[in-house]
């Protein structure tokens, strides 16, 4: 008895591509349905529009739609523009719809910029859990506002460009991020480690809770701590 190749069992027949089509075109209207309704209560339920926008760009339901880019179905069914869609989705990529409605849109997307603009290897959640690193001092995000945080996602980035432009500035800011990633997977959670240009050449500043003392120094002066203690 002969095998049926895989490759021919794989092809899909005109009937099955308008079915498929079919499915794809119901549930990308349904989505835009959902979208327009939802749009006049977006304080309220901006996750839910997030989650729409997110499974017609993953699934590329746009294409059921006749567009053939997520920005052109964005434009030619009166959506929403670009930046705001991917805001929406962008937040529902980083947090769980419980956070999410506890910080509010405009915090919680601030929270993502600022994560991007760090290039440590964070997420708006992250920075939920330990805090934000504001002027230099880490913060609360509960006492933070969400202009203060897209005020110091922009001031960060700006730092990072201007960085590049200044290698031994650069490098400083590299050592300072590297050594606060290594205190944090030892256990010092909430540590902050700051590069500052001082008079005699750039200089670190490293916070964290008292608690965690021990651990930020059991590499150097662990030893006498204990001895003492």
């Amino acid at each position: 008895m002969q095998k049926k190749s895989t490759s021919s069992s794989l092809v899909v027949s005109k009937k099955e591509v308008a079915v498929l089509t079919r499915t794809a075109t119901k549930r990308a209207e349904e989505l835009l349905a959902q979208i327009a309704t939802s749009k006049g209560r977006i304080a309220q339920e901006f996750y839910s529009l997030g989650t729409a926008l997110r499974e017609l760009l993953r699934k590329k339901l746009f294409v059921a739609l006749g567009c053939k880019t997520f920005v052109e179905m964005l434009e030619q069914h009166g959506v929403m523009g670009k930046s705001q869609a991917y805001k929406l989705i962008d937040v529902v990529e980083n947090y769980s719809k419980r956070q999410a409605l506890e910080l509010g849109l405009e915090k919680a997307h601030g929270l993502v910029r600022l994560a991007a603009a760090t290039a440590a290897a964070e997420t708006g959640a992250d920075i939920v859990r330990v805090g934000a690193v504001v002027g230099g001092q880490r913060r609360s995000v509960e006492k933070l506002s969400a202009a203060e945080i897209v005020r110091e996602a922009r001031r960060t980035r700006q730092l990072r460009k201007n960085a590049r432009r200044d290698p031994a500035r650069h490098a400083a800011e590299e050592i300072a991020r590297s050594t606060e990633k290594q205190l944090r997977a030892r256990g010092v959670s909430k540590a902050t480690v700051v590069a500052r240009k001082g008079k005699d050449g750039w200089m670190a500043r490293v916070e964290c809770e008292v608690a965690d003392l021990r651990k930020l120094l059991s590499d150097a002066g662990g030893a006498v701590l204990r001895s003492r203690g």
